[in-house]
């Protein structure tokens, strides 16, 4: 399966060409797991979506050894600001 050239061209310029939709889809597909759209807004995730790529281009599957989880990844982008509670309410 051929990357669509609107996400290829926003993966190696991080410019938005194309549907954002298509985009995010095509993330997911290259890392293997599910993108929060906050986790876009990272630069490291930038260098993996481009070394995703060509890996795919080469017919190799890319993992990025993601070892945290998305609330993991939310609370390292805020750093030393104050973190949100969370409540998980089960019957």
């Amino acid at each position: 399966m051929t990357v669509p050239l609107g996400v290829r061209l926003t993966i190696e310029s991080g410019i938005g060409c194309g549907d954002f939709n298509d985009f995010h889809a095509w993330a997911e597909k290259l890392f293997g797991h599910p993108i929060w759209t906050h986790e876009f807004g990272m630069v490291e995730i930038w260098d993996d979506l481009k070394i995703a790529l060509a890996a795919w281009d080469e017919g190799v599957p890319y993992h990025p050894g993601r070892s945290t989880g998305p609330l993991e990844s939310l609370f390292k982008m805020l750093g030393d600001k104050p973190k949100p509670v969370i409540a998980v309410v089960t019957k």
